[in-house]
């Protein structure tokens, strides 16, 4: 069987979101931004802050990601902070997709 996909389909959200997980939240909108991904991913909201502000692993530092659009939020993380990166695609069977990087930042 044949797998097909459109990687930048794919690879878009994840670099979005691996770069997110690179900040920790700061800005003023946080009480908002905690209600919207909470609801979304029906989670405590003590979790989700935990989790936006947790600076462990924020080696880009400081940024308002996400961030209110409409009624959801969006992942704009600080990609300009971005030299390069490395995707590898190796050929899939089955059901299982595996897809892994790297970034210079």
């Amino acid at each position: 069987m044949e797998c097909r996909l459109n990687l930048a389909e794919l690879v878009k959200p994840m670099l979005d979101g691996f770069v997110s997980a690179l900040h920790y939240y700061e800005g003023e909108q946080l009480d908002a931004v905690v209600e919207r991904v909470a609801d979304r991913l029906n989670w405590p909201g003590a979790e989700v802050r935990a989790l936006l502000v947790d600076q462990t692993n924020a080696v880009l530092g400081a940024y308002p990601v996400p961030h209110l659009r409409d009624r959801n939020v969006q992942w704009s993380p600080a990609d300009d902070f971005l030299i390069g990166g490395e995707i590898v695609r190796r050929s899939c069977s089955g059901d299982s997709l595996s897809i892994s990087g790297r970034l210079l930042i």
